[in-house]
């Protein structure tokens, strides 16, 4: 029977050489640093319970959300805004747990996946249907934005640093 790694006490006690980089960025995530930059904003909803609405609520949702890069991370995750008015923001029903169609996304990227949607919706008539690429071409047009914010932050960043290392 296999038994979950993090169950190890050994592995959860790990000692790291407190000058090391691990172990900083270790201190940090006991210290919740990452919760302590959560930024609660006004973000305005569509209004709109359909598709193409939940698109735009994710959309203002990633644009009210700054990029946010701690010291030392080499694989930066997000921090999105909390809306103050969340019962605006609509985003429908998602597991970020079990995001689909990591292939395609990987194979195209965010701006391939968008002009993709664009593409489709010259021959979709069904209103269903393009009311779903219209959804998937706004989602992915917000995506673009906000990677290209976090990408000049990063660069913003990486500009400053004193150590080439």
């Amino acid at each position: 029977m296999l038994s979950p790694v993090c169950a190890s006490a050994a592995l959860l006690n790990l000692e790291l050489d407190p000058s090391s980089r691990s172990y900083r960025l270790r201190q940090k995530h006991w210290q919740n640093t990452h919760e302590a930059a959560v930024v609660t904003k006004p973000v305005v909803g569509s209004g709109e319970d359909t598709l193409v609405g939940h698109a735009h609520d994710f959309a203002a949702l990633l644009e009210a959300s700054d990029p946010f890069i701690q010291d030392e991370e080499l694989i930066v995750g997000a921090q999105l805004a909390t809306p103050e008015n969340a019962d605006e923001i609509n985003l429908g029903e998602y597991d970020p747990h079990y995001p689909p169609g990591h292939a395609m996304l990987l194979s195209r990227g965010l701006p391939g996946m968008r002009d993709k949607a664009h593409e489709m919706l010259q021959t979709v008539t069904d209103p269903d249907g393009r009311a779903f690429l219209e959804a998937v071409a706004i989602s992915f047009e917000a995506a673009c934005g906000y990677v290209a914010r976090h990408a000049r932050y990063a660069e913003t960043l990486a500009a400053r640093e004193t150590d080439p290392g």
